[in-house]
């Protein structure tokens, strides 16, 4: 079966893999090339998640991966995990403190030190030798000493050693080598580790305005001239009700051409309450249908008439634009969208009839391709931008999240421990479910209310 004679749902859904890929990549790619400037160590670039399916090789130190679960993409900065957010310096500074070894403070600071770093760790049995040995080997600069290193890693091989102060003597060791690791994300100075969160919804927002930019000196842009194709199909229509669907081409009226869009809009207005046979093309198909046109009032040079309308928007032939002229038409697109997206925000009502998950992006994707290669492109720079907008919400798993955290780091001048991360990560998880379920039931809803794009 050739691409062009796929059922529709399956082409949009292809479709939207692909747009949804691209789109990842691009986000992706603005943390990896910041995460790259400031020497970060990335150690995998992966579209998709699951178990590996291909391995695309490895180079500067990254290895590249396409993944068997085709949803989505991640980067992996070494020193991400929120147990390496406080096991370098942080661990080292709590064992250096005089309250390690003090004897009614240790098993406190050994506890704290257990809850911060989610190690399970025992402190009850720790002994007062092996507290001591860690104590005094780390130096005045926060760090282990050479000769404090070499006597915890003799003492780590000791038969004495209990399993609880065997793992603290790990942690210690692990803090150390991990302190001097200079590739690691948790190592470096606040405001990288912020730069890196915020190129992935800014590399989103750019791809966007660029594939605007770009369509303006390609495959052009809408301008304000209508064609005999269907761009949307009011639900409360006559053509609804007649089986008019998106990219349909009215091409004539009862037998008369309408081969652009004037003399399809006349003539349905000048149809009003009169039954009207409209020859339509569907996918290489023609056949007819009849609808009778309904009463709608317009207002036009302050004077009011009555015309009649079927419940179609036709769509608008493309014009393609020079490299100046493409640039402030993608501004005006951009702009545009980001204000549509903002008002979605800021209203209710809007925020139920036009946000919508997986079930309405395939929909989308399944109407959106019959009206062409130029309209799935302003779908994805629309995506690239919902993209972009929806990481920065101040939920923790978002960038906008890490970004929170951060800020708070800055506020109380010291690292969140893993386990504050973690309750951080569970909460935006629970936030994030919340909204999946929301967003499936109004994609559901909409759909069993005829209100889904078709």
């Amino acid at each position: 079966m050739g691409f062009n004679r796929m059922p529709d749902l399956v082409k949009g859904i292809l479709y939207l893999l692909v747009i949804l890929s691209v789109l990842v990549v691009a986000h992706e790619l603005g943390h990896f090339l910041v995460a790259k400037w400031f020497r970060m160590r990335v150690e995998e670039f992966s579209l998709f998640f699951g178990p590996v399916l291909l391995r695309l090789g490895r180079r500067g130190g990254t290895e590249y991966n396409l993944r068997a679960v085709p949803l989505g993409g991640f980067v992996r900065i070494a020193g991400m995990e929120p147990d390496d957010v406080s096991g370098g310096r942080p661990l080292l500074e709590a064992v250096r403190h005089p309250r390690f070894v003090q004897e009614e403070t240790t098993e406190q600071v050994l506890r704290q030190l257990d809850s911060d770093t989610m190690a399970g760790l025992d402190a009850t049995a720790i002994g007062p030798e092996v507290r001591t040995f860690v104590h005094t080997a780390v130096g005045r600069d926060g760090r282990l000493t050479a000769e404090g290193r070499e006597e915890l890693r003799a003492m780590r091989e000791a038969a004495t050693v209990n399993e609880a102060e065997q793992k603290l003597l790990d942690m210690v060791l692990n803090a150390d080598a991990r302190a001097d690791d200079e590739g690691l994300y948790s190592q470096k100075p606040l405001y990288q580790r912020a730069l890196v969160i915020l190129a992935g919804p800014v590399a989103s927002l750019l791809f966007g305005y660029l594939v605007f930019c770009v369509m303006g000196m390609t495959v052009g842009l809408p301008r304000n001239e209508a064609t005999n194709q269907v761009l949307e199909v009011r639900k409360d229509g006559a053509a609804k009700a007649a089986g008019m669907r998106i990219g349909d081409r009215i091409v004539a009226i009862n037998g008369n051409p309408t081969p652009d869009g004037k003399s399809m809009v006349d003539t349905i207005h000048n149809g009003l309450g009169k039954r009207l046979v409209l020859t339509v093309e569907r996918s290489g198909e023609t056949f007819l249908m009849a609808v009778t046109p309904r009463p709608f009032t317009v207002e036009e040079g302050g004077k009011k008439e009555t015309v009649g309308i079927i419940g179609i928007i036709p769509d608008l032939k493309l014009r393609r634009f020079g490299p100046a002229a493409s640039i402030r038409a993608g501004t005006l697109y951009t702009v545009g969208y980001l204000r549509q997206i903002a008002g979605t925000f800021t209203n209710g009502r809007r925020v139920r009839e036009t946000v919508g998950g997986p079930i309405a992006m395939g929909q989308m994707a399944t109407a959106v391709q019959r009206l062409g290669i130029a309209h799935l492109l302003m779908m994805s720079g629309a995506f690239s931008l919902s993209l972009g907008i929806f990481n920065l919400l101040p939920i923790p798993i978002l960038d906008g999240g890490h970004l929170v955290l951060l800020a708070v780091e800055k506020l109380r001048r010291r690292k969140l421990s893993p386990r504050e991360v973690y309750r951080a990560q569970m909460i935006g998880v629970g936030i994030l479910a919340l909204i999946v379920t929301l967003v499936m039931y109004n994609d559901i809803s909409r759909t069993l209310a005829g209100k889904a794009l078709q």
